[in-house]
């Protein structure tokens, strides 16, 4: 395993990801097989209840070599791709959405299936990011975090894939 690489004993890592860098993930997080989480420019820091989904990317590209912290209660859905600036919490990611590196994700976005933000700044909280022109509106509530699943995933991926080890105490 990875020297940089650090994981709670709580989070859910399939091996078959794939991590390169100094990345550190938090409690109850899962990562799904064929994840890619690349700490290029700078470390990673994944916090809790975060769920990343297969053929995800989440990079940091930070040309000042700045952490990429990202908060708790995240989803990253399949093939999204992921190198904002920063990120808050109870933030949606859709399925292959595509987030620039100079773009600040603050608290409870969305971005819709397939749609781009790529353009320099903050995402206000509640953006909502939607359609084939990345049209934007703010939501009335917040997205639900994807407890439920996460539960679920933490009870079954151990059974079916092998999992990189904790290397954090839960302290």
């Amino acid at each position: 395993m990875d020297a940089e690489l650090q994981v709670h004993p709580r989070a859910v890592v399939c091996n078959e990801s794939i991590i390169t860098g100094s990345v550190t993930i938090g409690a109850d997080s899962v990562v799904h097989p064929k994840a890619i989480i690349r700490a290029t420019k700078g470390p990673i820091v994944i916090g809790e209840r975060n769920l990343i989904e297969e053929t995800a990317l989440i990079e940091n590209t930070n040309e000042d070599g700045a952490p990429l912290v990202i908060g708790d209660d995240n989803y990253v859905e399949i093939g999204a791709v992921v190198r904002a600036r920063s990120i808050g919490s109870r933030n949606v990611f859709g399925i292959q959405c595509v987030v620039g590196a100079e773009v600040i994700v603050t608290d409870a976005c969305s971005i819709g299936v397939r749609c781009s933000v790529l353009k320099r700044g903050d995402l206000a909280p509640r953006t909502c990011v939607y359609g084939e022109h990345n049209q934007r509106r703010t939501a009335a509530i917040d997205p639900e975090p994807p407890t439920s699943l996460l539960e679920v995933l933490r009870k079954v991926f151990p059974s079916y894939h092998h999992l990189k080890k904790a290397t954090v105490s839960s302290a």
